[in-house]
């Protein structure tokens, strides 16, 4: 391409969809470039950000494989997977980052763009630059901590989406279409609302109020007759109470009971307290944004209030010297109100209590995570639509560029660097990729795979120069398949949480935990060796990983060096015959808060039923006694094996040989060799749900049983067995059809405009 004259460029880039598009991927493309220049993975606590392509795939529309085989329902995340395909390894983490950025980017240069020439601007190379900075600002300015905290199936939607909503109210207001195209645009932007905020209950009520603020705004200084606004006021807030109310009312409303007395007073406030008591908590850093500590340079906090000044008087400086456009009034309107709330509990400390007893409130609850989004969304807004009032030479314009340059530079400093204190940055290194390619190579369609030891709480891994905490999400991340032992379900009749606790004792035989491995189903176990000791207690040892390793050493080893072992535990499969019941005298999680002292005589029953001698723990399973008279008296071929107090285990006799089909990742057809008919109980590696005979299909009878872990369940039947496990409830059917609505909608509205788009685009 020969180059062009300023003039010729500038010419070049007023047309709008160029203007959009190259924004739009130029700051996705700085962002990236930025986040990822030295690092991979960015990891907070239990998450990683950004998605990978294994991430996706544990997270698809008719199969999550994140323990036990549960059933999600977020078909955002199955259309974004199929984006992804092509991008496989350590790069599908940058691949994510960008496509979320870049759809988000394309609303808000949209808006920016529109603005401008409605304000009779050209949108010359100052406004190009503009508007690529103040995407930078906000992609990297939210700090990917807090996208973290959103957790990567929520962030994608969310980040990608809700700056779309914005856009559809604000074309509806401004742009002069007939009512029929503004209903659609009313409809589309619903149903982005709804399934963007989806059910992250902490972002409603602050979510809604931003939604609010723009479209009453817009409403305002539209130039439509009263009762056009009327009509589109009407209908709005009919749409979204209608989408609520099919989808997420329900939520909401078991919300009321559920967060103010079971949850606020205990957890959320004490949350909100440390908030406020944290070193740099006070009104002052709340309002200048600098209410998170460390959040850019970590010795030099200071240096951050005057940038973050600067951004205040950049986005108020249209006040200053000229009347401001209408769109920044609102935009700047709700920076202020979110920023004031943000310091609320400063002004008015009883607030805290007010906030504990009232619904929706404990929005509040992590600051960071309530408001962030919002409140940089609305400042780079605000950036992205300044000064088109204001004629401004050419060294005000590059004044005023140096300006955003030095706030932006401020803001990506620590990615850059990776010296960011809560969300570090770190490189994996190749041997974990080496590890994941052998277990996704693997035979098995949903492989199961238990990462050991465990630090009591989560695993504590230090993959990182840095000892940074790697844990939790990280594995579900990285490996296709049920990761066990990676994150423990509080308050559940959970094997997995007996294989997080159990071991710590250093006295404590492991034959338990292998035993439950195998009723688990347990084909891959990962050992690894280089854990963070000084960070977590209890913590494993140098001694109990030498205890494994002993255990597990007559199992094939797939893959080793002086970090990490992978054992081929076992080749079970989703569903196998039961020989063995263990009834066990625990009914409830195995761990509660109340009574303490129940604690160690579950945890120890529950080891002594894992160590029962000749047992064959791969052709057995845990019941509660409370499904004992069941199980009796629906089968009838069975022997006393075992039996105490507390603990009893039958043998089931003439177990006819099983043919196992499984199809694809969510069917499992079990054949059985004779015709005789005789109850005989098969164990499915799925996790149950009420009502399961439902996805069951045989030609005779059958009772379901759900097993102790909850992770599985027990048919007994006298017949062959299809397993269909395609769960639908009435929340995913209405998202799946929200989503498809939403993309008939689109292209209507593409097809309806199109006239109108290619009269524009000869105009410019």
């Amino acid at each position: 391409m020969p180059s062009l004259s300023a003039r010729a460029l500038t010419t070049y880039l007023t047309r709008k969809y160029v203007f959009v598009l190259a924004t739009a991927l130029l700051s996705s493309l700085a962002t990236i470039i930025i986040l990822y220049h030295r690092y991979i993975f960015y990891s907070y606590g239990d998450n990683i950000f950004p998605l990978s392509f294994n991430y996706l795939c544990n997270y698809q529309l008719f199969f999550t494989n994140v323990n036990g085989g549960s059933i999600s329902n977020n078909v955002i995340i199955d259309i974004f997977s199929l984006m992804f395909f092509l991008f496989l390894g350590k790069y599908d983490e940058i691949t994510s980052m960008l496509i979320t950025t870049l759809i988000g980017n394309v609303a808000i240069s949209l808006i920016a763009y529109d603005n401008i020439i409605r304000n009779s601007t050209k949108p010359n190379m100052f406004f190009f630059c503009l508007v690529i900075l103040a995407e930078v600002f906000f992609n990297s300015g939210i700090n990917l901590y807090y996208d973290i905290l959103l957790l990567p199936s929520t962030f994608i939607p969310f980040h990608a989406l809700f700056p779309w909503v914005l856009y559809f109210i604000y074309s509806v207001f401004i742009d002069n279409y007939n009512f029929i195209t503004k209903s659609l645009k009313v409809i589309i932007a619903s149903i982005l609302l709804v399934i963007s905020v989806d059910s992250i209950l902490t972002l409603v009520l602050v979510a809604y109020l931003v939604v609010a603020i723009f479209f009453f705004g817009l409403m305002l200084i539209s130039k439509q007759n009263i009762k056009s606004k009327l009509k589109i006021l009407m209908m709005s807030v009919i749409t979204v109470i209608v989408l609520n109310v099919f989808s997420y009312l329900s939520s909401y409303i078991s919300a009321l009971n559920v967060f103010p007395s079971s949850i606020g007073k205990r957890y959320y406030v004490a949350v909100l307290k440390a908030y406020i008591d944290s070193f740099q908590g006070n009104i002052f850093h709340a309002l200048t944004l600098t209410y998170y500590p460390n959040t850019f340079f970590n010795n030099n906090t200071d240096f951050l209030i005057y940038t973050n000044l600067l951004i205040q008087i950049l986005i108020f400086i249209d006040f200053i010297f000229y009347k401001a456009n209408k769109l920044k009034i609102i935009t700047c309107f709700m920076f202020l109100l979110l920023d004031l709330w943000l310091a609320l509990p400063y002004i008015y400390p009883q607030y805290i209590q007010i906030y504990a007893n009232t619904p929706y409130l404990w929005s509040l609850d992590i600051p960071w995570l309530s408001f962030t989004f919002f409140i940089v969304l609305s400042v780079t807004l605000s950036l992205s639509v300044s000064f088109v009032n204001i004629k401004l030479n050419v060294p005000k314009k590059i004044i005023i560029i140096i300006c955003v340059l030095l706030i932006v530079a401020a803001q990506v400093y620590p990615f850059y660097t990776g010296s960011i204190t809560k969300a570090e940055a770190w490189n994996p290194p190749n041997y974990l990729y080496q590890v994941a390619q052998v277990v996704d190579r693997g035979p098995d369609i949903n492989p199961q795979i238990l990462v050991l030891p465990s630090s009591g709480v989560y695993v504590a891994y230090n993959f990182s120069q840095n000892n940074q905490y790697v844990g939790a999400g990280f594995w579900s991340t990285l490996i296709k398949g049920d990761v066990y032992n990676s994150y423990f379900p509080y308050n559940k009749n959970s094997l997995e949480w007996f294989i997080t606790i159990y071991p710590i004792n250093p006295n404590s035989s492991l034959e338990p935990v292998i035993n439950a491995a195998k009723i688990l189903g347990i084909n891959y176990i990962i050992l690894t060796k280089n854990v963070i000791p000084h960070d977590f207690y209890p913590y494993p040892t140098s001694q109990e990983i030498y205890k494994f390793e002993q255990i597990l050493q007559k199992y094939p080893v797939i893959f080793n060096n002086s970090k990490i072992i992978v054992y081929n535990f076992s080749d079970e499969e989703e569903a196998s015959p039961v020989r063995y019941i263990i009834f066990v005298n625990i009914s409830g999680p195995l761990w509660s808060p109340q009574p303490q002292g129940e604690y160690p005589y579950k945890l120890n029953l529950l080891a002594r039923s894992l160590n029962i001698t000749g047992v064959n723990y791969s052709e057995a399973a845990i019941l509660s006694i409370k499904y004992e008279k069941e199980v009796l008296n629906s089968i009838t071929n069975y022997s006393i094996f075992f039996t105490t107090k507390n603990i009893s285990v039958i043998y089931v006799k003439n177990i006819p040989s099983l043919k196992i089909k499984q199809i694809g990742s969510n069917q499992v057809i079990i054949t059985k060799n004779t015709d005789k008919k005789f109850e005989f109980p098969i164990i499915f590696r799925y996790s149950y749900i009420e009502d399961m005979n439902r996805f069951l299909k045989t030609s005779g009878s059958n009772e379901v049983i759900p097993v102790y872990s909850n992770e599985s369940f027990v048919v007994i039947t006298n017949s062959n067995i299809k397993l269909d496990y395609v769960y639908s409830s009435l929340n995913d059917i209405l998202v799946i059809f929200y989503t498809i609505l939403l993309i008939v909608l689109i292209i209507l509205v593409i097809i309806i405009e199109n006239k109108k788009l290619l009269f524009n685009l000869k105009l410019i």
